[in-house]
């Protein structure tokens, strides 16, 4: 049978800030005014095409043809005025402010690669799934996303955030054109619920102070 397709490749993640874009330790009575925050993940890879099947002999049937790739994720993005991620161990405190506008746009999953043609009398191989949901986009006036402490501190300025869109599935190769025809391969997706919410678009949070404070998130004394 014709050889399966490569899986893309992932798309890179992207941290930006104002004055850090990934902060895990202490940032005190800090502040930005001027500039703008603009940031974007990477895009996952498409999937290969499958190969296509073998020839066969005067009465041999030809190789099936190969399956494709599965599409890369999307690049998740994290942008805040002051830190894209205030992660586990940052503290951001006393007076720490922001005052510029922030633009987080998330990487579009890649596509799933067309499943190669099958040889004579073969099937066709199944197109590659897709690279899955859009990524998540972050923004937020004075941090993208926090999982650890913001105290007296606060941002005037917009937050943005765009999500990804989601990769779509490959198509299935052709079946043989020969006189006694072979089925076609199977789409990489779906109409099922669960087929479906891979190919949707990535959420986005976007905050005037915080994008989105998760579980064990604290903000305190802040505006």
């Amino acid at each position: 049978g014709g050889a399966g397709g490569a899986g893309g490749g992932a798309g890179a993640i992207a941290y930006a800030g104002g004055l850090v874009g990934l902060n895990t330790s202490t940032i005190t009575n800090s502040y930005i005014e001027s500039g703008s925050v603009t940031l974007a993940g990477s895009n996952g890879g498409a999937g290969a095409n499958g190969g296509a099947g073998g020839v066969g002999g005067a009465s041999a049937t030809g190789g099936a043809g190969g399956i494709g790739g599965a599409g890369g994720v999307g690049g998740i993005a994290f942008g805040g005025g002051a830190v894209g991620d205030n992660n586990i161990g940052g503290v951001i405190q006393d007076g720490t402010y922001s005052d510029v506008n922030v633009t987080s746009t998330s990487g579009t999953s890649g596509a799933g690669g067309i499943g190669g043609d099958g040889g004579t009398r073969a099937v066709g191989g199944a197109g590659g799934a897709g690279g899955g949901a859009g990524a998540i986009a972050y923004a937020g006036g004075l941090v993208g996303l926090n999982t650890a402490t913001i105290t007296d501190s606060y941002a005037t300025g917009n937050a943005t955030a765009i999500a990804g869109n989601g990769g779509t599935p490959g198509s299935g190769g052709n079946g043989s054109s020969s006189t006694i025809g072979a089925t076609g391969g199977a789409s990489g997706g779906t109409d099922v619920a669960a087929s479906i919410a891979l190919r949707a678009g990535g959420a986005a949070y976007a905050g005037g102070l915080v994008g989105y404070n998760i579980t064990n998130g604290i903000i305190q004394g802040t505006s």
